[in-house]
């Protein structure tokens, strides 16, 4: 790739320190909104258009994906877009395979030799590199991710994400060995089989101490990683861990509960390690959880059992979202589960789970889960009995996302559920939520 051939300068230096506060508080609105601020009173027309860009994808992220300001706002912003993206981009505009702004940043996904070398280094000293908050590099391999971790482009990243590259170690041992490192607030490395050993070492480095995001999805990481992690000095504030699709086990469970790791955390994926009863037994023994909103158990085979054991969760009722897709769950579960105090819980997931009609019944007389917005039911063999009860129910009085596909309940009770619960469930949730 041919250097940059863009005019490169220095943004001023108040600038560059309220983009990177709003990179290093990469869920919260109010830094954002100041840097909006600043740009309408200091900056020239691109600038002030920019703070309204910002302003605008925002509000569009507060709002239901059924509000009607959305269309309106949506085409604002796209024709802001349109008419400013030159400028707002810079030399990163010859990226034309994959960029976008999310909430105001610069968001960009590219192949790691486009950015490596003399590349690297113009734009990182161009004025366009401190908006770059989240960078995905594909076609990495071990030397190239080492060169890459010398890249002064790497210190301007909020969110450094390499999936599916099967680094293995030592790929991974040269990367966070960077001091250019310290700077991210977010990691995604899913899909990159880096073990036990790689978890330990993620542990151990004190360049990560500022993340506040840590994604590890499938990775082969056992009881023995989930213990490496657990017992980082450095780990200390993070707010959303993915630790689905490993096979942590009650072993790699037990440390990670009895460890400070969990402390800040508000969003914790579980899914698909093997957790079992016992794992939910210890959920529910735990007390170092005390920030956690989001929690996500799915296909861990808990059973009734299992669901009995969470029952002794103090921190239940405060959590918001409850993912137990595929967990065998039945109506004897789904039962027990309507009794648990899940009074803050606006999310409940629980499709794959052989609930059936008699299981929807004890849903919708749950005293419990009157501010649900979002229920999730398909593959449920669930009837128009069911389907006629989620219908008529006074129970769920928030309720506007209901997903119930493959479940054998007839058209036209299908159509008449969708014109009560109005939203889409491909516009509430991803499956593997980032």
């Amino acid at each position: 790739m041919k250097p940059p051939t863009h005019s490169l300068t220095a943004p001023p230096q108040e600038l560059a320190s309220l983009v990177q506060a709003a990179k290093q508080q990469p869920h919260q609105d109010a830094p954002r909104l100041v840097l909006a601020d600043w740009l309408e009173e200091h900056g020239d027309a691109s600038d002030q258009a920019r703070a309204t860009f910002i302003r605008l994808q925002l509000e569009l992220h507060r709002l239901a994906a059924n509000d009607a300001r959305r269309s309106a706002l949506e085409d604002q912003a796209r024709q802001l877009l349109r008419q400013h993206h030159s400028a707002w981009l810079g030399p990163f505009c010859t990226f034309s395979e994959g960029w976008r702004f999310d909430r105001g940043l610069l968001c960009l996904e590219t192949d790691i030799h486009k950015v490596l070398g003399r590349s690297g280094e113009l734009l990182a000293d161009c004025e366009q590199a401190i908006w770059l908050d989240r960078l995905v590099l594909r076609q990495v391999c071990t030397e190239t991710l080492a060169r890459f971790s010398r890249s002064p482009l790497l210190s301007c990243v909020g969110t450094l994400s390499i999936p599916a590259s099967s680094l293995g170690v030592a790929a991974i041992r040269r990367l966070v060995s960077s001091p250019l490192m310290a700077s991210l607030v977010g990691l995604d490395l899913n899909y990159n089989r880096i073990g036990n050993h790689g978890a330990a070492v993620l542990g151990g480095t004190p360049y990560l101490a500022n993340l506040h995001t840590l994604d590890l999805w499938m990775n082969s990481i056992g009881g023995r990683g989930g213990e490496a992690l657990a017992g980082s000095e450095y780990l200390q504030r993070l707010e959303y861990l993915n630790l689905g699709g490993n096979c942590l086990r009650s072993r790699g469970l037990a440390a990670l509960l009895e460890s400070k790791l969990l402390y800040t955390v508000r969003t914790l994926l579980l899914w698909g390690n093997s957790l079992g009863p016992e794992g939910a037994a210890l959920l529910g023994q735990s007390r170092g959880t005390l920030a956690l909103r989001s929690l996500y158990l799915n296909e861990n085979r808990l059973g009734p059992a299992g669901i009995q054991a969470l029952l002794a969760w103090p921190h239940l009722e405060k959590l918001e979202l409850l993912s137990l897709w595929g967990n065998n769950l039945g109506a004897t579960g789904t039962c027990l589960l309507a009794q648990a105090p899940l009074h803050s819980l606006h999310t409940l997931l629980l499709s794959n789970n052989r609930l059936g009609d008699e299981g929807v019944a004890a849903l919708v007389r749950s005293p419990y889960l009157s501010q649900l917005t979002r229920l999730d039911l398909h593959n449920n063999n669930i009837s128009d009995v069911g389907g006629r009860l989620l219908l008529e129910t006074d129970n769920l009085p928030r309720l506007m996302c209901l997903d119930i596909h493959d479940n054998p309940i007839s058209d036209s009770l299908l159509g008449l559920l969708l014109q009560r619960y109005p939203i889409p469930a491909r516009d509430a949730f991803c499956s593997h939520p980032a």
